[in-house]
């Protein structure tokens, strides 16, 4: 087939190979979401969240057990391209987001007391002197910090000023207090996001070697923990106190006592398996449990079986 200017198409496809061109680019679409397209949460993002060498203290680090990176309130961290080879040519714009697609649409915002009010109710401040940053807010009131020239600078400062858990923020429910740092700019010559940074603002950095627990878990412990409360007594449980009379007999006549009953137990054990060889073990458990628990009256039944012992 011929064009109207005499150029075969047979020649162009052979001469330009797309699916090597997809190929050669897939590393960057992988790294650049392209225009309104959401980021992908999985992929690694050129910049990252550290820890600034002037902080005498730890304040940041990544919890595995949250797979978020934690962060002090009021304390500046750095914003690093941890990628050489990837450059914004104009802008870089960032802005604090809900990652939970229930709270995104609601804006993060500094509360009276942490606010500076330079900066309205922005969440966060770029406090790098050598970069001028124009903060904006938009219809729905999402705050976002916008820094021209971004080939020119290799990090930048910033401060969280608000924690996660405040409630003008909704960080009273576990789900909105998971935040990210949405980074848009542009990347050779195309308006795009990368993949954002998952995070928590934080009073102190948690214990990374403790379990992650979940509320089932807590809520069962304080169950346990209130009925113990309220079965004890001045002199203890009455199954602590059963339990410390058999470990420590008073006299030896109880430790002979306590020997024939576990030998008439088992023994009645087996005698009720022989007679009814069709009954669930679970069942004869059940019986036994019944015995042990009027261990009082076991006397009687003995004399009464006195054959099996």
């Amino acid at each position: 087939m011929e064009t109207q200017r005499g150029i075969s198409l047979d020649s162009i496809e052979g001469s330009f190979n797309l699916t090597e061109h997809l190929e050669d680019e897939a590393p960057f679409n992988a790294l650049w979401n392209i225009g309104d397209t959401l980021p992908d949460a999985n992929s690694a993002s050129p910049y990252e969240l550290v820890q600034h060498p002037s902080s005498k203290k730890k304040v940041l680090q990544y919890n595995t057990n949250t797979q978020r990176v934690e962060v002090v309130r009021n304390q500046i961290v750095l914003l690093r391209r941890n990628s050489p080879s990837v450059t914004t040519n104009d802008t870089l714009t960032i802005s604090l987001r809900h990652s939970d697609l229930q709270y995104t649409r609601i804006p993060i915002t500094a509360c009276e007391k942490h606010r500076n009010p330079k900066h309205d109710h922005c969440p966060f401040e770029v406090v790098d002197c050598a970069i001028d940053p124009c903060y904006r807010k938009d219809e729905s009131g999402h705050y976002s910090v916008e820094i021209l020239n971004m080939n020119a600078v290799h990090e930048i400062q910033i401060r969280f000023l608000c924690f996660s858990s405040e409630p003008h923020n909704s960080g009273n429910k576990e789900m909105a207090r998971n935040w990210m740092l949405q980074l848009e700019g542009t990347l050779m010559m195309t308006i795009g996001r990368f993949p954002p940074l998952q995070l928590q603002v934080v009073v102190c950095l948690r214990d990374t070697n403790r379990l992650r627990k979940s509320r089932n878990d807590s809520n069962l412990r304080a169950n346990e923990s209130a009925y113990l409360r309220s079965s004890s007594g001045s002199s203890g449980s009455g199954f602590e106190n059963a339990k410390r009379k058999r470990s420590h007999p008073n006299e030896d006549g109880d430790c002979e006592r306590e020997t024939l009953e576990d030998q008439y137990l088992s023994l009645k054990m087996e005698q009720i398996k022989a007679d009814l060889p069709s009954l669930p073990t679970a069942v004869l458990q059940w019986k036994v449990s019944k015995l042990k628990m009027s261990r009082g009256t076991l006397s009687s039944n003995m004399e009464e079986d006195s054959s099996l012992l």
